[in-house]
Order: structure tokens, then C-alpha cells, then sequence
């Protein structure tokens, strides 16, 4: 019996959820860590998908008590699905949600987060143990504010990824 991971689900939400998905290649992903910090980092996100044709996945591992089965969460999947659909949609991106139940969420991140990818964070809470794991974070909650310097500071970090996320799929096309 597997301790670790239950198959995930997997939906699209938010406002172009309906029409057809992007083309594989480029993926920015978000870790799920609290409504508020999440909303953050799935418009940071938006906004550098938008300047690099990329597909945004919002990433939950769902921390199942031992003494429950994984497939009978402590927590209602009709109403945390409802709660996910409406973030995404608030955040105003299309994102692929992939909710992982397990009993560590580490090794749910160490199996669904190839090394190296770029994960966007609400908050801190993550980053260390992620960065750890070889993993390049980005934290949408230390943009520098709306003035002129949080708004260069925000440009030129979107633009770095943008050409990270380009040289690492230009990479794997290579090997393919």
C-alpha cells in the first residue's frame, strides 16, 4: 500500500480554463501554501506565463492523517476543489490544479517537482526545504511594493525567469 502519494486530482480553472489548453513546454509551477500567499504567487506567475507562452500548474500536497485512508481525506474534497477553482479564478490566470493526498507532503514535492524547476511560493514558509532540493524559488510576496523600484524589481525578475524557463526547455528539446 502506498504511504505517500494518491492519485491526483486534476482540473483547469480560471477565466480561458475553457478553451483549448497551452502546448507542452513551457510550465511555471505554484506550491500551494495559504489562500492569501497563493492568490500572490499565481498572478506572478500569470504575469510571467503571459510574457513566455507558458502553462502555470498550482501544486497541492494534501497532508492525509495516519489513522485515515488516503482515499478518505480529513477534508472534503467537493469543498477544497470548490475553494482551489475559486483562487485560481480569483487570481485571474488559467492554471492546471494537481492535488496530490498524501502522508509527506516532502516526498509528494521531491516525486511531482523534477530537480531544478522553478516554483513560485506565497511566502517563505517553503523555500529553504525547496531550495535544498535544488529547486530555483521564487517568493511573490517580496515584490518591492507598487512604487516605480518594486515595479523595475518586478520587471527584471519576470524577464530572468522568462529566459531561465527558454534556455531550460531550449535544453530539453536538445536532449529529446
Amino acid at each position: 500500500m502506498d504511504h505517500t502519494l494518491h492519485k491526483p486530482l486534476n482540473l483547469t480553472a480560471g477565466p480561458d480554463s475553457g478553451s483549448s489548453p497551452r502546448p507542452r513546454g513551457l510550465t511555471i509551477r505554484v506550491l500551494f501554501t495559504e489562500a492569501e500567499g497563493t492568490e500572490r504567487a499565481l498572478r506572478h506567475a500569470g504575469r510571467i506565463a503571459a510574457g513566455a507562452g507558458a502553462r502555470i500548474e498550482l501544486i497541492v500536497a494534501q497532508v492525509v492523517p495516519w489513522p485515515l485512508p488516503l482515499s478518505r481525506p480529513d477534508v472534503d474534497r467537493v469543498t477544497r476543489t470548490r475553494m482551489l477553482i475559486h483562487l485560481v479564478e480569483r487570481s485571474g490566470v488559467t492554471a492546471g490544479v494537481f492535488v496530490y493526498f498524501c502522508r509527506d507532503r516532502e516526498k509528494v514535492l521531491d516525486d511531482v517537482l523534477p530537480r531544478g524547476t522553478p516554483v513560485i511560493v506565497g511566502g517563505r514558509k517553503q523555500v529553504r526545504a525547496l531550495r535544498r532540493r535544488g529547486h530555483s524559488v521564487i517568493v511573490a510576496d517580496t515584490e518591492g511594493g507598487n512604487g516605480f523600484v518594486g515595479r523595475l524589481l518586478r520587471a527584471f525578475h519576470d524577464s530572468a525567469l522568462r529566459n531561465l524557463l527558454a534556455v531550460r526547455e531550449g535544453v530539453r528539446s536538445a536532449v529529446r
